[in-house]
């Protein structure tokens, strides 16, 4: 956080009167320190995601872009990102892990075809995030289904744990939150109340009503504005209660009491508004009460944006104190924000002993500094694949990285200037975007309702101002990494191997990864693989047994805390009916819980895998009696593996009592003798021996060349637990030196596939293709055999393709770049058969952090 204004404003005053005291004020240098400190150690993140569109079908692409912040500039705090695909019960369908540079990422989230229709809701955070309120994760609706999309309101405040109700609701089912402006009412002094209504099942509720004294005098009507929201002035008088009479949806009303109001204490009242050159003007009054005025005679209000900080002293006049004589109100102080840009800033009053009085959000609008950019058209087509080419220009030094959407959506969501601003505004709401659709005063005041209503949560005053800041469990990352810990023997007996190393091999297919390497340990046997970078899944196997010692090795891979987040509340719901997507719900979780069970992760509480109970129609079945080998596929292997009708040979050890035990025969040398037809020789590298496995000798035979060549040229493909270690490339030795690792007492299965009959290989394997299955702990009375042998399978960054363009989205780029002298970008799309309107929307933030949008529509 850099140097802090000087205080910028001495007062002293009640309903515009400021007579002077020369008492000196308090001193924020503690809350400046204290700030600085929480800003420094704790910076908090922002996330921006775009999407191409709002809606799609099952069966296509979500393209996405995303920016990440932090103290309004790209962040430099996390180089990975999380994005999640969650559906309308909250259960986490797909992950993706997406690398980030100078705050941006690009990805794509392929939709599967048996996905049923409703909302969804894309959530995206970095593991820095995870420290703090998951309220300010990013959260977006998409709606994925044939049919239309329904209209989207958030999900209740209070979710209800019973099915819906079919009663009439009643007056005691609806509800009003009160939020007193600053934080309470106090009595004399003119407030603003807002106020949020909900319906039985807590959405917001539009009503109408009117404010009652204790006597029943009314004292003026209100209506909500919008989603709920809305508010009156008050004016507290001693002695008096007060209560609203409000009329709900469906003919009902309803009496129901303000909450009283303090004897004493501060009321902070914000009136701001659009300048004439399009700039915030924000003005101010505190007033403090008659009753124990003399604990608010010395105050100090206390800006704070984005690690930038103000401080303006306030100093009351002995006298001045109530405004008994005034219920209307005013703000006639300005308050200093030229150092603050566009977004919440937040306020407080604080007493001479730094105790938050008061608190108060408000929204920034900075018009003049954002940049102006512009789009112009080089070529326009509306004709069947013609072509469109556009030009945009960024004015000064606003370079930046931008994401260029051609739909044929006619409205759109635009994600930037309301995310990156609105970070701090923790409201359930569904349409975020609304109130920043325009400057319209509608807009512009259910906007300020909105930050009125808002729950501040990115820290306590009263935790940091004693030195206390949130725990951190989760470190910022900067590269895909592995940890864990490496141990001589195995079970009980094991020990840490300290100061040394192990032997690991990696094998990441989609980047045709594949290396041995020693990883060195710390006096703990504690090691971590840093700068790890792959795409898709990367596979870790580890050597079982040190070969220049002799000993056994076991490796425990510490487990992502990311695998443990299943779930997550879900936000969106169906406007008409909240039984409207049970069944989906049903399917969904259902999918969802199968999904985790395949891929290993923990099932579920209180959820157990179900039973087919499928009924079908009327038919005739001719079946088999299932067969050991059957039992045995159908525990292990998979896909192409598993077939039973496979030209193979399966060999089955779960049972065998003479391997149970044998941990000093390797696999390797165990298969020698066992297969006919399969070769077997050795040779030695680096003072070790090498097997040499071959099914027929027939490439490279009538070549000179060497017998291990010769042998590696003809090897089958070795597969272990179904990843292929050996694929031609040079890494014959490695596979070996894995292999050799494991006895043959850990061994659950072989299958033998001859030469060119496995369709999982190239070529359908020319040279045949051994299939290894290590036990699995679901072998009777052996599942308690310690393994030696470590397999570890980790997510990497998502795979990315090239955009295709389809019938919604035209075009789509992630990484618009301008050229850095002229300040421009250039980019064409071609139409489709039906051409018609189109949509542009080019959104992104500068070097600087603030954000730049363009949206047009063209016709013609």
């Amino acid at each position: 956080m850099g140097p802090k204004l000087p205080f910028t404003l001495y007062l002293l005053f009640t309903l515009g009167v400021l007579p002077f005291n020369h008492t000196a004020p308090p001193d924020s240098t503690h809350i400046n320190s204290v700030l600085d400190e929480c800003y420094r150690k704790y910076p908090r993140e922002n996330i921006a995601l775009l999407t191409d569109r709002d809606a799609y079908n099952p069966g296509e692409t979500i393209w996405l872009s995303s920016y990440l912040t932090c103290l309004g500039k790209p962040s430099t705090v996390s180089k990975i990102l999380y994005v999640e695909l969650i559906d309308s019960t909250g259960f986490i369908v797909h992950r993706l892990i997406l690398p980030v540079e100078d705050g941006a990422t690009e990805g794509n989230l392929d939709i599967p075809g048996d996905y049923p229709d409703g909302w969804y809701q894309l959530r995206a955070y970095t593991n820095w995030m995870l420290n703090f309120d998951p309220a300010f994760f990013f959260h977006k609706a998409v709606w994925i289904g044939d049919a239309p999309a329904p209209p989207l309101q958030a999900a209740p405040a209070l979710p209800s744990t019973t099915s819906p109700s079919t009663t009439p609701p009643t007056s005691n089912d609806y509800t009003l939150q009160w939020f007193p402006e600053g934080g309470n009412l106090v009595e004399g002094l003119t407030s603003k109340l807002a106020f949020l209504a909900r319906t039985p099942d807590g959405r917001p509720a539009e009503v109408t009503g009117k404010l009652i004294d204790s006597s029943g005098n009314t004292i003026r009507p209100f209506t909500t504005l919008h989603d709920g929201l809305g508010s009156f002035v008050i004016h507290p008088t001693p002695g008096k209660t007060y209560a609203v009479l409000v009329d709900f949806p469906g003919g009902i009303s309803k009496k129901i009491p303000l909450p009283p109001p303090l004897h004493s204490g501060i009321v902070l009242y914000i009136d701001h508004f659009l300048a004439a050159n399009g700039d915030d003007s924000v003005y101010f009054r505190l007033s403090r009460s008659t009753a124990e005025k003399e604990r608010y005679q010395h105050l100090v209000l206390c800006a704070e944006m984005q690690g930038k900080v103000d401080f303006t002293n306030i100093d009351f006049d002995n006298d001045f104190a109530g405004n008994y004589n005034n219920s209307v109100l005013s703000a006639p102080t300005p308050l200093s924000i030229d150092s603050f840009p566009e977004g919440v800033l937040h306020l407080t009053v604080f007493d001479q002993k730094e105790h938050p009085l008061v608190q108060r959000l408000v929204y920034l609008q900075r018009s003049r500094t954002k940049p102006s950019p512009t789009i112009s058209r080089d070529t326009v087509s509306l004709e069947p694949h013609g072509k469109n080419s556009f030009r945009i220009t960024i004015p000064g030094d606003t370079a930046g990285i931008y994401t260029v959407s051609v739909t044929r959506q006619l409205t759109a969501d635009l994600t930037i200037p309301t995310i990156l601003h609105t970070a701090d505004i923790n409201n359930d709401i569904a349409d975020r975007s609304w109130y920043f659709r325009n400057t319209d005063p509608e807009t512009l005041n259910a906007l300020d309702l909105l930050l009125l209503t808002s729950t501040w949560t990115r820290f306590d005053w009263s935790k940091i101002l004693q030195g206390e800041y949130p725990p951190i469990h989760y470190n910022p990352e900067q590269y895909l990494s592995l940890k864990g810990q490496a141990f001589w023997g195995s079970g009980t007996a094991r020990k840490p191997i300290r100061n040394g190393e192990f032997s690991l091999m990696v094998k990441a297919p989609r980047d045709s990864l594949f290396d041995l390497m020693n990883v060195p340990v710390d006096s703990a046997g504690r090691f971590t693989l840093a700068n790890l970078s792959f795409h898709d899944t990367a596979s870790f196997y580890v050597q079982s047994k040190n070969q220049k010692k002799d000993r056994e090795v076991t490796v425990l891979f510490d487990r992502n805390p990311l695998d443990t987040i299943l779930t997550a509340p879900p936000l969106y719901r169906l406007a008409d009916s909240a039984s409207a997507t049970a069944g989906h719900a049903n399917s969904a979780a259902l999918r969802a819980l199968n999904n985790h069970i395949h891929t290993g992760l923990p099932e579920l509480p209180g959820r157990h895998k179900q039973k087919d109970t499928t009924i079908l129609g009327t038919a005739l079945v001719q079946g088999r009696r299932k067969t050991r080998t059957d039992s045995l596929l159908d525990n292990y292997a998979s896909g192409m593996f598993a077939s039973p009708g496979a030209w193979a040979k399966t060999i089955d050890l779960t049972d065998d009592k003479w391997t149970e035990n044998r941990y000093d025969i390797d696999v390797v040398d165990w298969l020698e003798g066992k297969v006919p037809g399969l070769l077997f020789s050795s040779t030695t590298s680096g003072g070790s021996r090498i097997p040499l496995v071959a099914w027929r000798l027939t490439s490279g035979l009538f070549v000179s060349t060497s017998t291990t060549t010769l042998y590696e040229r003809n090897a089958p493909n070795f597969y272990l637990d179904e990843e292929m270690l050996n694929d031609g490339n040079g890494n014959y030795e490695v596979a070996m030196d894995i292999l050799t690792g494991i006895p043959i007492a850990q061994v659950a299965m072989i299958r033998i596939f001859q030469p060119g009959t496995f369709a999982g290989g190239s070529g359908m394997s020319p040279h045949g293709a051994i299939a290894i299955y290590t036990k699995n702990g679901s072998e009777g009375k052996f599942r308690f055999i310690a393994s030696t042998f470590n397999k570890m399978k980790k997510l990497g960054y998502a795979p990315y393709r090239s955009f295709t363009a389809n019938r919604a989205t035209l075009y789509w780029n992630p990484a618009l770049i301008p050229d850095s002298t002229t300040h421009t970008a250039t980019f064409s799309f071609f139409n489709d058969d039906k051409p018609g309107p189109f949509r542009i929307t080019i959104q992104g933030i500068d070097r600087n952090g603030r954000p730049m949008l363009i949206d047009s529509v063209f016709t013609k």
